[in-house]
């Protein structure tokens, strides 16, 4: 079964946002694909703490001094065949549920941790800030090592095109969930990554990013693409058993 979790970041019920991923779930939930749509109204995220242990020492203390959702969060995003990011517009910017997420787990930029993982990206807005909004999400998850698939705005202002727009996620995500394809590191994730190698590599090995690219396998290959070969063909050997 292949899973699709969504971030649905909006405390309004009547939002677009939610109206969106409600009906991505209705529409697509069957036997072969699993649906996770997580909001703000069901999942509780706190600030983070604002130390550097999440870097240092990993996330586990500070998830578990917080006590709230983020580990569930986390273990959906990791667990995802794809993953769909929807926002709104605040201010040209995310709103505060979903800036949380990403400020919990911003080391995950660090080590790669969503390598390879495909994404698509959607903000809503009355009329514009939407590319604000989008460029931001793209060079988080970039970051992280998230393969982008589809950016994608939906405007009040371009109501008509609506519906065709949907339309398109929709065939969209059953053409990732219905092909096994190998995603490729972009040239700046391949830059990121060569930088990162000759950082991390004079930490102490007892730096908790130092041991997750020790056992990660990030040390042993001369580039990301290999990584990432690395991973999804582990994936696929996983999914044929």
């Amino acid at each position: 079964m292949r899973k699709v979790v969504i971030l649905a970041s909006s405390r309004n019920e009547q939002s677009r946002v939610i109206e969106m991923a409600q009906r991505l779930v209705r529409e697509n939930k069957n036997e072969q694909h699993e649906y996770v749509c997580i909001t703000p109204l069901d999942y509780h995220v706190l600030p983070p703490s604002g130390t550097r242990e999440i870097f240092t020492k990993g996330e586990t203390q500070e998830d578990s001094c917080l006590k709230d959702d983020m580990n569930k969060i986390k273990a959906h995003m990791l667990q995802a065949d794809l993953l769909i990011i929807i926002s709104p517009v605040y201010s040209h910017n995310i709103p505060g549920d979903l800036k949380n997420i990403i400020d919990r787990i911003a080391h995950w930029a660090h080590i790669f941790k969503l390598a390879a993982k495909p994404i698509f990206l959607i903000a809503t807005a009355e009329s514009n800030g939407s590319e604000f909004v989008l460029k931001y999400l793209e060079r988080v998850f970039t970051a992280m090592g998230a393969t982008v698939l589809l950016e994608k705005s939906f405007l009040l202002t371009e109501r008509e095109k609506g519906e065709q727009e949907f339309q398109n996620v929709q065939k969209k995500i059953n053409t990732v969930l219905e092909k096994n394809y190998l995603y490729c590191p972009n040239s700046i994730q391949e830059k990121a990554f060569q930088l990162m190698k000759k950082v991390i590599e004079t930490y102490p090995t007892t730096h908790y990013e130092y041991q997750y690219w020790n056992n990660s396998g990030l040390f042993e290959v001369t580039s990301l693409e290999q990584y990432y070969v690395n991973i999804q063909e582990k994936s696929l050997n996983a999914m044929q058993l």
